[in-house]
């Protein structure tokens, strides 16, 4: 061990540095039976005394930096492939798919069992005030009351909504139709007045407007 440690102070003293030659002869010199011996020194007893002296003495030693050098250059190399066949398939397929678009409504809201409870009662009882024939008035007790108290809780009509725009537009068909009655009794001002009452409603808007224009009503377009 003492040839051996004076041969690595040899070769590294100076440059803080063992090289793959150096390490090479150093191995090769004590393994090989001094004068008058059997054997030299075990080479993996060797190997792990450089690798112990140069970890002691901060020697740098060009066969740890292969070491890892080789898996690094493989890993980058994977990784540069791997990069390339990502491009190739991109661009191949970008030619032949057709990216799908969901638009997300923001406004969407999120109803609990609460709500459609009330949907439910609000509902009911608009049904019941058009039955009484309170489409409008009184207005805290009316089923346009009931229906705008829905649209407060679903905006968007996620729940029952078909139903809610079928009984707005059953009202705005019962004003169409007083409007007419008037028209045809050249009572204008009423058949205005019942038109108005069903934009009220706030639903069928233009066939609203287009009832107005064929009654001759057209000077309501700006109520």
């Amino acid at each position: 061990m003492v040839e051996l440690e004076q041969l690595l102070h040899q070769f590294t003293d100076n440059d803080k540095e063992l090289d793959g030659k150096e390490e090479r002869d150093t191995l090769d010199k004590i393994s090989t039976p001094a004068h008058g011996k059997k054997v030299g020194l075990d080479p993996r007893i060797a190997e792990e005394y450089v690798s112990s002296f140069c970890k002691v003495n901060g020697i740098r030693r060009n066969s740890d930096v292969k070491k890892w050098a080789i898996p690094v250059v493989v890993i980058a190399l994977v990784f540069i492939v791997a990069v390339l066949g990502l491009i190739s398939f991109y661009s191949a397929g970008k030619s032949k798919t057709v990216v799908e678009t969901k638009i997300v409504d923001t406004n969407t809201v999120v109803l609990t069992d609460k709500d459609r409870v009330e949907i439910d009662d609000q509902l009911r009882r608009a049904i019941q005030f058009v039955e009484k024939a309170q489409y409008t008035d009184p207005p805290e007790k009316s089923a346009k009351a009931s229906l705008d108290q829905i649209k407060q809780i679903d905006p968007n009509g996620q729940y029952r909504g078909d139903e809610v725009k079928g009984l707005s537009s059953k009202i705005v068909d019962h004003y169409i139709s007083l409007a007419e009655k008037s028209a045809a009794s050249s009572d204008k001002a009423s058949a205005g007045k019942w038109l108005d009452r069903a934009k009220l409603m706030n639903t069928d808007r233009e066939v609203i407007i287009e009832k107005e224009r064929s009654l001759g009503l057209t000077q309501n377009d700006e109520r």
